[in-house]
């Protein structure tokens, strides 16, 4: 009997073990998104692709990350860590200036679904001629009303 209540318990530890690994294992990621470019007070001011792309990790509620990285407008490619923060991802994007320091180049909002983003990116701003404005970028979006749809559905009304 002793036997069997080890083989049992061996199973058991095997069996949790198998299932915390399927649940925390990273999960390769990659998404196209339609977006709008628009700011609140011109409006739309374009349309372009985002693509996400890297390794999802699920963790315990609340602890949720992804590792990647975002191409914006083409040719716009940046390394990106996004963390669950309460019921959407966020992740700010910094590169190193040349005296050393590092400067913000965006923002990004996800859903944790991740099928839907919102994001600010100083070099579409620039190359939309929105310098000095807001600029975002939401997809899924064809229209700058579902652009605007996407960035209450992450981050909730204003």
């Amino acid at each position: 009997m002793n036997k069997i209540r080890r083989t049992a318990a061996v199973i058991a530890v095997l069996g949790i073990v198998a299932l915390a690994y399927m649940w925390l294992r990273p999960q390769p990621f990659d998404q196209e998104y339609s977006s709008v470019i628009y700011t609140n007070e011109a409006g739309q001011a374009g349309s372009t692709v985002l693509v996400l792309a890297g390794e999802k990790f699920r963790g315990l509620p609340g602890k949720s990350r992804f590792n990647g990285s975002l191409v914006a407008d083409g040719d716009l490619r940046y390394e990106l860590k996004l963390k669950e923060s309460g019921s959407y991802y966020l992740g700010v994007i910094s590169e190193a200036t040349g005296n050393g320091s590092t400067q913000t180049a965006g923002m990004v909002t996800a859903s944790l679904a991740l099928d839907k983003i919102w994001v600010v990116l100083t070099e579409v701003n620039e190359r939309y001629g929105l310098k000095g404005q807001d600029g975002y970028i939401a997809g899924p979006a064809h229209t700058l009303e579902e652009a605007k749809q996407v960035a209450r559905d992450i981050i909730g009304p204003e």
